[in-house]
């Protein structure tokens, strides 16, 4: 759903499995997922919200901190762009870099 652009389906199908998930990798995923569901409905405070639930799993989430810094106004970009800079994607199931 995420890559046709069914954004509420795909968030549907995220949260229904996170449910039942346990393994933190794809939980903190799904989360960072979600949030880039809300974004493209321009849903910006559900974004931040799902995009803090991917870091409070895993704070070495690397794409997680550059995509809250983006979601973030002038003030606070900065400061998660730091976060991120010492990030190492320990534990993440698919990293960018």
């Amino acid at each position: 759903f995420y890559y046709r652009s069914d954004w509420e389906s795909a968030i549907d199908w995220y949260k229904q499995y996170l449910r039942s998930a346990s393994w933190a990798p794809e939980m903190a995923d799904a989360w960072f997922m979600i949030s880039k569901c809300y974004a493209n409905l321009k849903k910006y405070d559900q974004a931040k919200d799902a995009c803090l639930q991917a870091i409070k799993i895993n704070a070495d989430f690397k794409d997680a901190l550059l995509w809250m810094a983006k979601l973030s106004g002038p003030k606070n970009r900065k400061k998660w762009n730091e976060y991120a800079s010492l990030a190492n994607n320990q534990d993440v199931l698919f990293a960018s870099e």
